[in-house]
């Protein structure tokens, strides 16, 4: 691929993959967060997962410096209010916004699984 200048290639076996993925896993997690896109990276060693954060969640409001991580996962985008914040230590999840995690962990279904305090 990167011979005729591709970086990556989708294929309908991903995409579908995908979707099949994120649909089993919101059903599994219905009462947390729910999953807005779920991609499979690096053939599938990593994963890139969108999640809505929701009112109560025990991350909201709280600077990402003073909450614990999963390890392996990185907070990658914040889209609060339709402004995109990379975030930084003294950034805040509010409820409403949408977060986009990059992690090496398969499995994962709810934002809390990632982010707590």
């Amino acid at each position: 691929m990167n011979q005729i200048g591709l970086d990556s290639i989708l294929s309908p076996q991903q995409i579908t993959c995908s979707t099949i993925l994120r649909y089993v896993r919101a059903r599994n997690h219905s009462q947390g967060t729910k999953i807005e896109r779920l991609y499979r990276l690096l053939d599938g060693k990593a994963e890139a997962i969108e999640f809505v954060a929701r009112k109560g969640d025990p991350y909201i409001g709280i600077a990402l410096k003073d909450l614990r991580m999963h390890q392996d996962s990185l907070v990658v985008v914040i889209l609060h209010q339709g402004k995109v914040i990379v975030p930084f230590g003294n950034d805040k999840i509010e409820a409403g916004d949408h977060v986009v995690i990059i992690t090496k962990e398969s499995g994962l279904g709810d934002l809390k699984e990632v982010i707590y305090r």
